[in-house]
């Protein structure tokens, strides 16, 4: 082959390798929309991991632990510098989206149905989509104040080109029992072990009762999963022979009572140091739904 022709080659493929990073990352400024009777107040002011302290000093340890890769933000005044402010975090996945949002969205809120899911509560609009966790914050809005950041977070959400579907996993957990919106993603030291990583965790109460959590944990492989639960069984001082089929009921000296089972690379269980009465169908419909 020409050094000629092998040139050409190397450019049409470089050229596409370009191309399809394009259209996978939107370039910045095309994301944030305009709003009427507001102006940008500022060029686009961008973070990374190694200085988002600078902007969310308490905070930026907790985005770092989710994959935090970027943060890219606009403000917008009106004449009576009334302001509107747009953050959107690059997280890399919707498991991390996902799970950043988990951990910010207050008890007590107007879910919308604003890329996956929405939190609004006067002042604040939070939403995630795909790989991306957006926050919108308005200043001194008064009564418009919900119809400005539901009407800025749906024209930034149709700008993001990302899916809005939920994370695989939250679909896995039934909804007989299980409270709304309580559903929560931890990617490391999940009960404070660090063997335990990428686990999903669903709140369920029955009538009258008190609640309980029930979560999967997925691992790399059968190796890894097998790994992990004698780590496990070293640390929480278990005996019995957690690989076994079948749910079992452990006593961890850490966390307090568990129901713990294992499938292929999953473990499946519910915390419940309370020592409420558990549906175990629940725990065995989770089982049987995984591949």
């Amino acid at each position: 082959m020409s050094i000629k022709r092998f040139s050409v080659m190397m450019f049409a493929v470089i050229s596409i390798a370009l191309t399809c990073t394009a259209e996978k990352t939107p370039d910045v400024k095309s994301l944030f929309p305009d709003i009427e009777g507001f102006t940008r107040s500022n060029d686009i002011v961008s973070y990374r991991p190694d200085n988002l302290f600078e902007y969310i000093n308490g905070a930026a340890e907790l985005y770092l632990m989710y994959d935090f890769s970027g943060l890219n933000l606009q403000q917008y005044k009106d004449k009576d510098e009334n302001t509107i402010t747009i953050e959107i975090y690059d997280q890399k996945t919707v498991n991390n989206s996902f799970g950043i949002y988990s951990q910010e969205r207050p008890y007590e809120c107007e879910y919308l149905d604003i890329g996956v899911q929405a939190t609004y509560m006067e002042g604040y609009l939070n939403f995630y989509q795909g790989r991306y966790y957006v926050k919108i914050a308005g200043y001194n809005l008064g009564a418009k104040d919900r119809e400005y950041l539901t009407s800025t977070a749906k024209k930034v959400s149709g700008l993001l080109r990302e899916e809005t579907t939920p994370p695989a996993m939250l679909m896995l957990f039934p909804e007989k029992a299980k409270v709304a919106n309580r559903e929560e993603y931890i990617p490391k030291d999940f009960l404070g072990y660090s063997f335990f990583e990428k686990a999903f965790t669903a709140e369920y109460q029955d009538t009258g009762a008190k609640s309980y959590k029930l979560f999967i944990i997925e691992t790399p492989d059968r190796a890894a999963l097998e790994k992990s639960i004698e780590e496990y069984k070293k640390a929480a001082n278990i005996k019995i022979d957690l690989l076994k089929d079948g749910i079992h009921e452990v006593d961890d000296q850490y966390q307090g009572k568990l129901l713990i089972s294992v499938k292929g690379k999953y473990i499946v269980g519910a915390l419940n140091p309370e020592n409420v009465k558990i549906d175990q169908s629940i725990i065995i419909q989770v089982i049987s739904s995984l591949k």
